[in-house]
């Protein structure tokens, strides 16, 4: 977290992580988020973030039903939210 200014607060983060299964293959994720907060008074703020999730692997070829275990991914979020305080 970083106060740009004393009502402006900013966040950022990052993960990443590998698996490696015996009975072969790999995945590996990553994730970033960022987002901001305006404090308008003591008790309410308006608050943004965007997400960002990437899924990719090796030895996707296991189908259950219809559905590839492990397929790979890309996902992006944005919310956008008010909050009260009390």
């Amino acid at each position: 977290d970083h106060e740009l200014r004393r009502n402006i607060l900013l966040t950022a983060s990052a993960r990443y992580g590998q698996n490696l299964y015996k009975v072969g293959g790999s995945q590996s994720l990553f994730s970033g988020e960022v987002g901001a907060s305006y404090l308008l008074n003591r008790y309410a703020a308006v608050s943004a973030t965007y997400d960002f999730i990437s899924r990719q692997g090796t030895n996707t070829s296991l189908n259950l039903n219809g559905l590839t275990a492990g397929a790979d991914f890309v996902d992006h979020r944005a919310l956008a939210s008010f909050r009260l305080s009390f």
